[in-house]
C-alpha cells in the first residue's frame, strides 16, 4: 500500500495553503518553527488495486494517456472502479512516472531547493524569509530507499552514481541542479536540488521583488550596455547568478554573450547566447582524464569566439584572470564571485595577485545577500577608482530601500558609460527609471516590452 504523508496537528498555526494540482499544501507554524505539510488524494482499497493493476498493465509504455488509462482499466475489467476513482488513479500513475513521493515538491513553483536524505525531506521555499530549510512531512525510510532515489535522478539524467563516482552533479531534463552524494564519503547518501523557475526571471522581476531599485536597475543596465566589468558577489544562495543572468539578458539584443559554468543553471532568454560548461571524465583512466574540460579551456575558447559579453558563474580564482583579459580586448565581462563582503572579496583577490593596471578594468562590486525575513537584497555597490573601493549606493534595512550615496551621474562607472555610449548617458538614465517603474507598476514583465520603450525592438 502507498504510504500516507505523515499527519500534523490541527492545532499549528496555518500561514500559507495552496494546491498544487490534486495535492493540498499546507505551511504551518508551531513557536519558531516552520513546518511544509503535503495531503495527497486518499487512495482507497479498492482504487489501489486497480491502481497497481494499471500500473503493471502499461508499465512498458514510456509515456501514457488518459485513453491508455481507460483501455487497460476496460481490458482489466475495471470499468467501474476507474470511473469512480480515475483522477486519484490518474494522478498516483503519473505521480510514480515523476518523481515518485516528492513530485510534488518538484511541481511545486515556490520551492527553490530539495534537500534529500534519510528522514525528513527539507525545502527552501520561496515566500519564507525567516526560515531557511523547512522541514517537511515526506520522509525517506532508510539509507537504502534514500540511495535508491539518489539512482532514479541520475537515471532521469543520464548519469551513473556510484561508489567509483561517490559525487555527482548533473542536471535533470527540466533543468533543475542537482548535487549528489552516494554515502561512502560520507556518513549517509544524501542530495540536493536547486529548482529553477520554468520562466527565467528577468530584470523587471528582481525591482518588484525589491532585489534592487528602479534607478538601481537602470543605472547597471547602462555599464552592461557600455560592456563594463562587473563582479557579483555574495555568500552561497544569495542571488548572484540570477542577478547575473538579469543583466546579461539587458545586453542589446544584437551582441553575442557567452557564459561559462561548472554545472548549466545560468538560464537567458536572448536568442545570441552560447552557454558552455566544463566536461568530467566518465571513467577514473589516465586517457579518460585527458576529456575533461576545465574552466580555463572553455576561457581560453570564448576569447576567439568575438563574443561581446563573457560571463563566468563561480569564479574561483585563476579564472578571473581571463576575464580581465576578456575585458582588456573589448569585451563586456561580468562574473560570480563567492565572499560575504567586500572585504572578503579584497583579501581574496590579491591573493590572485592581478597586476594594477590589468585590475583597473574592473568597473565595479555588486555585493549580494539574502535577508532573513526579507528576501534577496543587493546590499551594497561599489566602484573602482583606481586604487581602492568606493561604496556608491546601498540598501537601507530600516527603509527596505536602496538609497545612492554619491551622485549616480557623477560616478566613475557612468563617466566610462558616457565615454562609450552615443547619447546622453544622464537622460537615458532617468529616462529608464522611470520606464522600469511603469511597467514594474503595472505588472508588466515582458522584456520586450522594456526594449520597444527605449527603441530597441
Amino acid at each position: 500500500m502507498l504510504k500516507k504523508s505523515r499527519s500534523v496537528s490541527i492545532g499549528l498555526e496555518t500561514i500559507n495553503q495552496y494546491f498544487v494540482g490534486p495535492v493540498n499544501v499546507r505551511i504551518v507554524r508551531e513557536d519558531s518553527k516552520v513546518k511544509y505539510v503535503v495531503s495527497e488524494p486518499e487512495l482507497g482499497d479498492n482504487a489501489y488495486k486497480a491502481y497497481q493493476a494499471i500500473r503493471d498493465y502499461l508499465s512498458r509504455k514510456e509515456e501514457i494517456s488518459i485513453d491508455d488509462i481507460w483501455e487497460a482499466g476496460e481490458l482489466l475489467g475495471l470499468t467501474d472502479i476507474v470511473d469512480k476513482y480515475f483522477p486519484v488513479i490518474d494522478y498516483y500513475l503519473r505521480r510514480d512516472r515523476g518523481y515518485g513521493k516528492l513530485d510534488v515538491l518538484f511541481k511545486d513553483n515556490l520551492i527553490e531547493e530539495i534537500k534529500i536524505r534519510p528522514g525528513p525531506i527539507y525545502v527552501i521555499h520561496r515566500s519564507i524569509y525567516d526560515v531557511d530549510w523547512i522541514e517537511t512531512n515526506i520522509v525517506m525510510e532508510s539509507i537504502e530507499e534514500t540511495r535508491k532515489y539518489l539512482f532514479l535522478l541520475a537515471r532521469k539524467a543520464g548519469k551513473f552514481l556510484s561508489p567509483a563516482f561517490p559525487i555527482l552533479e548533473f542536471r535533470l531534463p527540466e533543468g533543475h541542479r542537482v548535487l549528489a552524494i552516494y554515502g561512502d564519503v560520507s556518513d549517509e547518501p544524501e542530495a540536493t536540488i536547486r529548482k529553477f523557475p520554468k520562466e527565467p526571471l528577468n530584470i523587471l522581476h528582481v525591482v518588484r521583488h525589491g532585489t534592487l531599485s528602479p534607478l538601481l536597475a537602470a543605472f547597471l543596465w547602462l555599464v552592461v550596455e557600455a560592456q563594463g566589468f562587473l563582479l557579483i558577489v555574495g555568500p552561497q544562495g544569495s542571488g548572484k547568478t540570477t542577478l547575473m543572468a538579469c543583466l546579461l539578458d539587458l545586453a542589446p539584443p544584437d551582441k553575442y554573450v557567452v557564459t561559462v559554468e561548472e554545472t548549466p543553471e545560468i538560464r537567458l532568454t536572448r536568442k545570441l547566447w552560447t552557454p558552455l560548461w566544463i566536461r568530467e571524465p566518465l571513467t577514473l583512466s589516465l586517457e579518460a582524464a585527458k576529456t575533461r574540460i576545465g574552466f580555463r579551456k572553455l576561457l581560453k575558447t570564448t576569447l576567439r569566439t568575438r563574443a561581446q559579453y563573457i560571463a563566468v558563474s563561480e569564479a574561483r580564482g585563476k579564472e578571473i584572470r581571463y576575464l580581465f583579459e576578456a575585458s582588456a580586448l573589448g569585451s563586456g565581462s561580468l562574473a560570480t564571485f563567492h565572499a560575504g563582503s567586500i572585504n572578503d572579496f579584497e583579501k581574496r583577490i590579491k591573493l590572485l595577485r592581478i597586476p594594477p593596471e590589468i585590475f583597473n578594468l574592473l568597473w565595479g562590486v555588486a555585493i549580494m545577500r539574502k535577508i532573513k525575513g526579507v528576501g534577496y537584497r543587493l546590499v551594497e555597490l561599489y566602484e573602482y577608482n583606481g586604487i581602492e573601493f568606493e561604496l556608491l549606493a546601498k540598501w537601507d534595512q530600516d527603509l527596505d530601500r536602496h538609497v545612492f550615496v554619491k551622485d549616480p551621474v557623477k560616478s566613475i562607472m557612468l563617466r566610462k558609460a558616457c565615454d562609450i555610449l552615443d547619447y546622453d548617458v544622464e537622460k537615458e538614465l532617468v529616462k529608464r527609471t522611470e520606464i522600469i517603474t511603469r511597467l514594474v507598476s503595472k505588472s508588466i514583465f515582458s522584456l520586450d516590452n522594456l526594449f520597444r520603450e527605449i527603441g530597441w525592438l
